[in-house]
């Protein structure tokens, strides 16, 4: 963890990236390719979704609140806040 922020690695290796499409829907973030400002929204979400949380220091729990981000951001889901606000609901559901 540097200076108190999650970061968000991806790599082509652990993602699937043989569709751009779910459910015959294109995805703004689609499986597998992330660009810059991709990224930026995501590391947003995730870093006010850990802090909220109380879990910034605990690895895998943010590693588990990436997981759901992301799994949101697959939808299309591109509005930081919006991405937050799910991560934080599901994250504290499955307490």
């Amino acid at each position: 963890m540097i200076s108190g922020k999650i970061s968000i690695v991806m790599s082509a290796s652990t993602l699937p990236c043989n569709r751009a499409t779910v459910d015959g829907t294109t995805m703004k973030f689609p499986i597998g390719s992330y660009d810059n400002a991709n990224i930026d929204i995501l590391q947003a979400a995730l870093n006010s979704a850990c802090e909220e949380l109380g879990v910034s220091g605990d690895t895998k729990k943010c590693e588990a609140v990436a997981l759901l981000i992301l799994g949101y951001a697959r939808t299309g889901q591109t509005d930081v806040n919006k991405l937050t606000a799910y991560a934080i609901e599901r994250f504290e559901c499955a307490l």
